[in-house]
């Protein structure tokens, strides 16, 4: 992919009336990191990642937008393999649904993972197995708005475990029902159209602590391919999270931004500054 920056005719102090502003360094950036040797007003790009460019003038320096690429390599339609693997330190481009399946034990630490247009990661289970999967210190985006985790327990216990990580651009960030197990700590769900569902979770006991709930997007049409429940992506009553009919969620420092508290039993939160 081959980047650059388009900018407005910006003038300054030291310009005269008839000169727009002479840029006399560049650097190109990826997920916050400089790119060695990226010092050039344009940047071909070959992995995925979110790119910027600072650039200096007589008029000081300015920072570019962001532009997001979701890379090369992608996997589509992907099932892990089964038994235990583990992802560190890598970049993930993800394409139409990714799936856990019974037997897999899967670890994705230190990473960014890019969520295509309506993809779904999903967790499996059966009657007597169940896919599990970590999340450590990873960030989920979409390179479009994409549908979200989804953790079904109608069989075995399907298992997700997240912390100190970001869930962002999703239908719904994260659904799971009935004997589904979580286990989610330190993690922010941000600019999605609605961040959390939990449904009849009634039997294996879940926490959710130290979470932040914050912005969701503006209201738009949502990924289909979602299980939709009570109205949740229903712009005129759009809930940023929906627990309900469940006697093993464990909550501990919720907030919902920009409202805090405390929950100690399931409740229906709905926010109507959701957009503000």
């Amino acid at each position: 992919l081959h980047l650059s920056i388009r900018r407005q005719r910006q003038m300054c102090i030291r310009d005269s009336p008839n000169n727009t502003t002479v840029y006399s360094s560049y650097q190109w950036y990826r997920n916050g990191q400089i790119i060695l040797g990226a010092n050039t007003s344009t940047y071909n790009a070959t992995l995925a990642g979110d790119y910027y460019m600072t650039s200096t003038s007589a008029c000081g320096n300015s920072t570019s937008n962001t532009i997001s690429f979701c890379g090369a390599n992608t996997y589509s339609n992907y099932t892990f393999p089964k038994g235990t693997h583990t992802y560190s330190y890598t970049d993930m481009v993800l394409d139409g649904v990714i799936t856990i399946p019974d037997g897999a034990d899967i670890t994705i630490d230190h990473a960014n993972l890019y969520m295509k247009g309506c993809s779904q990661i999903t967790v499996a289970s059966s009657a007597n197995n169940h896919g599990k999967l970590t999340i450590t210190n990873t960030s989920i985006s979409g390179c479009a708005l994409w549908s979200g985790i989804v953790v079904q327990g109608t069989g075995s216990a399907a298992e997700i475990i997240i912390n100190n990580s970001q869930i962002r651009d999703a239908t719904i960030g994260i659904y799971a029902d009935y004997s589904s197990k979580l286990n989610i700590q330190n993690t922010l769900f941000e600019d999605n159209l609605s961040h959390f569902a939990l449904f009849q979770m009634n039997g294996n006991t879940s926490t959710l602590a130290n979470i932040e709930f914050s912005f969701l997007k503006p209201a738009i049409m949502g990924c289909s391919n979602v299980p939709v429940v009570h109205g949740l992506l229903n712009n005129s009553t759009r809930r940023m999270v929906l627990i309900d009919k469940c006697l093993n969620v464990k909550f501990n420092s919720v907030q919902f931004y920009p409202n805090s508290i405390m929950n100690t039993a399931c409740l229906l939160y709905t926010s109507d500054a959701a957009d503000e």
